[in-house]
């Protein structure tokens, strides 16, 4: 079985693709400069991409006998206005946070925002924001 703090990162890039909010590739080609592009699994931001959304799953944490809490950082940098990355980190915050069964995997029965940080300009124009949201689902069975 695939990691499933990897299965949900998946398709949480893949709400995000759907929303407008970046290109996810899993299998290529690479990121043009200009293209907004969508990461995962990856521990650091890249320094090559002006637009980019990172999403990274932390160690699961366990909920009683039969559920996980799967925990995820979805981390933004955008080469726009503060204003502008803002808007996009609402609009990811408003697809995961107090919801139901999103995403349909892995017996997702609740999300929630957890916490978030925002970061200064980089000195090239560039904000960031990252953001933890926690997801309550059930635990992987073994064979």
């Amino acid at each position: 079985m695939a990691d499933p703090s990897n299965v949900l990162a998946i398709a949480c890039a893949e709400l995000l693709q759907a929303r407008g909010l970046g290109e996810w590739r899993p299998d290529g080609p690479a990121f043009t400069k200009n293209e907004q592009g969508i990461k995962v699994g990856d521990r650091k931001l890249p320094t090559t991409y002006d637009a980019v959304t990172l999403l990274t799953p932390s160690m699961p944490v366990a909920d009683g006998r039969g559920d996980l809490i799967y925990r995820l950082q979805i981390h933004i940098r955008r080469r726009a206005s503060l204003t502008a990355t803002r808007d996009d980190a609402w609009t990811i915050r408003q697809l995961f946070d107090e919801r139901e069964n999103t995403p349909n995997v892995l017996g997702i029965s609740w999300s929630w925002w957890f916490s978030g940080i925002e970061y200064g300009d980089d000195g090239q124009g560039r904000h960031e924001i990252a953001q933890t949201f926690y997801f309550r689902g059930r635990r992987p069975q073994t064979p």
